[in-house]
Formats: C-alpha cells, structure tokens, sequence
C-alpha cells in the first residue's frame, strides 16, 4: 500500500531529520547505509514516519531518530552530540531526498528500499544535489522503473490497450495515466472514480489495479 499520512507542513522537517539521521549512523554508527535502512524499516520506525506519528515527524531530531532505531532493534550505543552536516553532504541529501521521494510517491520505504538501494541514491548526488526536488524524483523513478512493471501497465498491455485509448474511454489525463504507470503519481491515491473508471475499461477489478506494497 502507499502512504502519505502527515500534513506537507511537516515534510521540510522530516527530510532534514533524514538526513541527519543516515549521516549520522554513518558517521557514528559506523553502519553501512543499506543495513541501516533495513534496521529503519525492521524497527517499525520507517512505518511512525509514513504514518504520520507526531512524535516521529514533528519534535524530534534525526540524532534522535537514529537512538530510537537502536532501541527498538535492541543495539547498544553511547549517545554523543549531534554532528555536522556538511561532514557528509552526500548522505545528508541522500537521506533528505529520500524522505521526499516517499512523501511525493507515498511508496513505502520498504518498497523503495527493495527497489533502489540508498547507496545508488547518494551517488545521484552529483549532478542533482543543485536540481530541484522533483527532478531527482524523475531520476529515482527512471531508475525504479527499470526493474518494476506496475499493475495498471500490466493488465493495459495484457489487454493490447494502447495509453491513449485507456484514457480517453477512462476519462482519464493522458500524462496522469503515463504517471501512474511509471510510479512517479500513485494509482493508490488516485480519485475512486478514476481508479473505478480504469477498471471497468481494463475489465478487472479495482484492487487489482492498486499497488499492494
């Protein structure tokens, strides 16, 4: 399933907390990235965050974030001072442009975890550390959707349906439609109406057009 449970006014918040929180691990943790991601999303922590609990997006620092991970994964660490962000600016934004991918997508960090690793996220760095937040978006989905076919484009090929065909009988943007085949928009979060309208020209049923991750 996607998710997108906090309000925008805490995004900026969760995304500098991120990356805070990735440098540092790194820097003091002495983790691996991709292993504390896996502990981020195994400790339930990921989840608090997607979901939207105020005490994960909002009054909490990413020093923070990064004990509450160790607690829950049962990791002993001796607490010091907060670091300085520009000791790694490529996992800072790393860790930054994550947070916003998952809010702009609403895909779990579970799901982009088994699709991208956060290591091949923090060498887009360069060039894209100077682009905006939705150009790395495009780039993070490009290179996800190498490897990932969503429903919607399955069943539409399954059935011979050309794009333009399905959303003109669907009633449906064109550029919206090819948006929710890449990933880049979530069919998930689409109207009922356009999610319903899809599937009865597709013939099949609604949740067999939703993301079930």
């Amino acid at each position: 399933m996607t998710i997108k449970d906090y309000d925008n006014r805490f995004l900026e918040y969760v995304m500098k907390n991120m990356g805070e929180a990735f440098c540092f691990a790194e820097l003091y943790g002495h983790l691996d990235l991709d292993t504390f991601m896996t502990l981020f999303i195994r400790s339930g922590v990921a989840n608090e965050i997607e979901t939207g609990n105020p005490a994960y997006t909002f009054g909490i620092s990413g020093t923070e974030l990064v004990y509450k991970i160790y607690e829950r994964s049962g990791i002993k660490f001796k607490k010091r001072t907060p670091f300085n962000e520009s000791e790694r600016l490529d996992t800072y934004w790393a860790g930054y442009i994550l947070a916003y991918y998952q809010y702009k997508t609403g895909l779990t960090y579970k799901y982009i975890h088994e699709q991208i690793s956060i290591h091949r996220i923090r060498e887009l760095y360069y060039p894209l550390h100077e682009a905006s937040e939705e150009k790395a978006i495009n780039v993070i989905s490009k290179l996800i959707k190498k490897k990932y076919v969503t429903r919607l484009q399955q069943r539409r090929k399954l059935l011979n349906i050309s794009q333009r065909k399905l959303a003109i009988k669907a009633r449906v943007n064109i550029r919206t439609l090819q948006e929710y085949e890449v990933g880049t928009k979530s069919i998930n979060k689409a109207s009922a109406l356009t999610v319903y309208n899809l599937s009865k020209v597709l013939n099949c049923n609604v949740k067999d057009l939703l993301e079930l991750i």
